[in-house]
Order: structure tokens, then sequence, then C-alpha cells
């Protein structure tokens, strides 16, 4: 049926994407020569079978959320920010809207400032909006870099996940702040965040019901959201039945853009799976795991082997899906919940920085940019910092949960 699904929406995925996936299939070719089986190869593609499911779950959860009331409050209060505190609220919102909405936040946030606006404040504007929406990866189970991660280390609590993707969340905006926001403003920071207030109740429900039903189901937190998410989007139809025709239609609409997403995702799994199973690589990876490199180097390496492909164009959905197989065939000591943040964290920079990443085209187009002004502007050192502040909490936590 995937397949099916790929050949049926192939006129509508991007040049960009079948490039890529051109870019994936001569390295399969490659593991293959070496002794790659195609078995294997098509495992990779079977694992990729449960985006199938997940990611129309996540078009019908943005259609509805575009339509809430409290959604558009929100978005209305941000529009009456003082102009010093503009960007504070755009990054806010469009991490607020960014958690469920995902690039959906930038026609949300962009038409708050003026397309006439001097081209200065259009750019400081568009990266503050692209901060948010890429930060909020670190804690949104309705991302692709979630479900990934999900795949691969589908034992680790959803609790967990969340508890620690919004520390880190926080931590990210306030790096945010103190670079961008100069001299801080406490109440610029209150504004912005009570603007928010609405929208709140709604994020704190689909996590606190995607907690609770992995918890008693006994479900991955993948597995929760896929049986959450509709049931969520049910309770408020029957609550709104007038804008049920306008969610069936926007999520229907929406399966034209799945294309790029399941197409990259099933091809890099396929290499991905591949990869670890053929012999003189795992070979490779087994002499790694024996010099005992230290855990901060594999955190490092998570996060760095996306965000520096991803300067150069190369999209992490590549780089996290091979490097998370290779790291998750080998006993490493690091524990499940880190690598686990890493690799979200690695995708969530490194689609802020990346001319590839359909965020940023996205903001591009939205702010009337262009998206090398945004991968290579200030965003570039910002992703830097943010990467070395999540390597040492992460490092950190991982001694705390090591055994003595």
């Amino acid at each position: 049926m995937l397949i099916i699904f790929l050949a049926l929406s192939a006129g509508s995925i991007r040049r960009e994407s079948w490039v890529v996936a051109g870019g994936i299939a001569l390295a399969a070719i490659v593991v293959l020569f070496l002794g790659g089986a195609w078995a294997q190869l098509w495992h990779g593609f079977e694992r990729a079978l449960i985006f199938a499911g997940l990611l129309p779950t996540l078009q019908l959860t943005r259609a509805i959320a575009w339509r809430l009331p409290k959604v558009a409050k929100a978005r209305a209060d941000l529009g009456t920010l003082p102009e010093r505190s503009a960007d504070i609220g755009l990054m806010f919102g469009a991490q607020a809207f960014g958690y469920v909405l995902s690039t959906g936040a930038f026609a949300m946030v962009s038409s708050l400032v003026a397309a006439q606006a001097p081209m200065a404040r259009r750019l400081a504007a568009g990266a503050a909006s692209l901060r948010g929406m890429s930060t909020s990866i670190l804690w949104s189970p309705f991302f692709v870099a979630f479900a990934v991660a999900s795949s691969y280390l589908p034992a680790v609590p959803a609790w967990q996940v969340f508890a620690l993707g919004f520390v880190l969340m926080a931590m990210a905006l306030l790096i945010s702040i103190l670079m961008f926001a100069r001299p801080l403003q406490l109440a610029a920071i209150g504004q912005a965040l009570k603007c928010l207030l609405p929208v709140l109740a709604y994020l704190l429900i689909a996590v606190a019901a995607v907690m609770v039903v992995s918890a008693f189901a006994g479900l991955s937190t993948l597995g929760s959201v896929l049986v959450t998410m509709p049931l969520l989007v049910t309770v408020q139809l029957l609550f709104r039945p007038v804008i049920a025709l306008d969610v069936v239609r926007e999520t229907v609409r929406g399966f034209d853009r799945l294309g790029d997403d399941l197409l990259l995702i099933t091809a890099s799994m396929g290499l991905a799976t591949a990869v670890v199973a053929t012999a003189q690589i795992a070979d490779q990876l087994s002499f790694l795991v024996a010099l005992e490199i230290p855990a901060t180097v594999v955190i490092a390496g998570m996060l760095l082997i996306q965000l520096l492909p991803a300067m150069a164009g190369v999209h992490p959905i590549i780089t996290a899906t091979v490097v998370l197989a290779a790291f998750t065939s080998q006993p490493l000591n690091v524990h499940p919940l880190i690598l686990f943040q890493a690799m979200v964290a690695g995708w969530s920079l490194g689609t802020m920085v990346s001319m590839s990443a359909i965020s940023v085209v996205t903001t591009a187009n939205m702010f009337n940019l262009a998206p090398l002004q945004l991968a290579y502007g200030r965003n570039l050192g910002y992703a830097l910092v943010t990467a070395a502040a999540v390597v040492a909490v992460l490092s950190a936590l991982n001694t705390a949960l090591s055994p003595a």
C-alpha cells in the first residue's frame, strides 16, 4: 500500500526530494555491493509502513487545530503586542502553533508582519519564527523526528520524552532571548506568554492523553499518538460539527503533501536497516564500540552528524535515520532517553539551517526572503550555541542516569 501511495503521489513530490532519494538509492547500491542483503533493505521499507498511518493522522490533527477558536484568539492577541515584544511573540507563537501545526505555524505568524516591512525587519521576524517552530520539535510528538526516534527506541517512556524535551525547549528559547532580545525585558516575555494561554490547555490535553494511553495500554509513544489523536479530533468535531466538512477537505488536500516525507522516510529506513545488517559495516561498528567512546562524544556525534551536513543541504531525515539505526544496533554507554533526545535535538537544529528543509523554504516564502538568508544568517550561530548547550545538559544527565 505504501508503494502504491508513493506511485500515486509521484507527481506532487518535489524535485529536490527525488534527487535526495536518488542519492539514497546509490548509497543502497554501495551497501549491497559490500554484502548487504535485499531482504534487509525490504525490511527497512516494512518498518516505514507505520508512517503511512502516522502522517495522515498528523494531517488530520493540523486540519482541526487551524479552526479551533482559542488558536485564532491567541494569534489575534499576538498581533496586538508592542514592537519591542514582537519578535519574542513571534517566536513563542511559532513554538505554540508549531507544536501541532508544524510548518503551518508560519502562515499563522507571518501575517503579523507587514509584507512591505523593511528587509531587516522581515529577516528578524522570519528567523525568530523559525527558531520557535524548530525548537517545538524537541518535545512535540507531531513531528517526523519524534516518530523516527520512537521507532528505533520504542521502550523510552512517553512522560520522560516530554519532560526532558520541554526542559531542552525552554533552554533553547532562553538562549534565543539572551542572544537576540537584548536588553532583556521580562515584561515583554510575560506579555507574549499571556497571549498564548488560550492554547495551553490544548497542548496539555494532547500531551497528557498520549502519556496516559502509553502508560495504561502498553503502547509505544508512536502507537499512542496514532490511537489518541483521532479520538481527540473526534471529540472536537462532536462539539463543533459545523467544521467537520472543512476538516475532512483540508485533510484530504494535505495528502498531496505527504509524498515527500514518505518517500524520504521509506528510502532512509531501507538504507539504515541494510547498513547495520551488513557484516563489513557491523564489524566496524563493533570495533568502534570496543573503543569505549565517551558518552559525550556519542551524544555530540548524534547531533553534529545531522547539524553539519544540514548546512550543506543534506536533510537530517537521512543522517539521523542511518546513524540512529547504527547506534541502536550496538551496546553503547548512552541511556536510551538521552540518545532519543540527542537525535531529536540534532534534527531540530539541522532543519533550522538546511536550505533543503521545508521549514526554511516555507519561512522564506512567507516572509519574502531568500532561503540562503535564513539558513546561513543569525540562526546558524544560534544553532551551534544551542547544540553545545544541549550536549552539555544531556551529557550531565546521562552521567546521573548511568549505574554507579
